[in-house]
């Protein structure tokens, strides 16, 4: 009996793909960025960070999918429209962190901050119940905690 097995993580895994398409594409390109970082810096650092924040909105959208019950053609258009909104983003990126501080790296953190807590109240908007908050962000954290305990036994 092998380690994987154990954990039933290739299903677990494809079920995270099909769940997440989009956004398995994002974690891929940041992660591909960040590690030829080192050997090109230019481009791989607004590379990993639009990856970064790509991944995040993508998974606000999807989690706003399954919450709201779109449909695939909508969830595609919204795809469309993020993926125009982050390309345009992309360009708004210093090409290096040599380059004097601007109100361009507050924005970024403010955003990540925002897509974060986006996370936690997306399925919320409409129908709010104290319980069923609560019970749905700590499921959120249970999980973040089983994927940072499987990446940690992989690794």
């Amino acid at each position: 009996m092998s380690l994987f097995s154990v954990f039933n993580m290739s299903d677990r895994f494809a079920e995270v793909i099909k769940r997440f398409p989009v956004v398995m594409i994002f974690a891929f390109l940041t992660t591909i960025s960040l590690l030829f970082i080192d050997t090109y810096e230019d481009n791989f650092l607004r590379w990993s960070l639009i990856g970064y924040i790509g991944f995040l909105v993508m998974l606000d959208w999807a989690i706003f999918k399954e919450a709201y019950q779109l449909s695939s053609h909508k969830y595609w258009v919204g795809v469309g429209i993020l993926s125009i909104l982050l390309f345009v983003y992309y360009y708004f990126i210093p090409a290096s962190f040599q380059e004097e501080i601007s109100c361009f790296w507050y924005f970024t953190i403010g955003l990540n901050v925002v897509l974060h807590f986006m996370c936690a109240v997306i399925p919320f908007f409409k129908n709010y119940t104290q319980k069923a908050f609560v019970n749905y962000n700590i499921q959120v954290f249970l999980s973040w905690i089983k994927s940072a305990f499987y990446a940690l036994v992989t690794y």
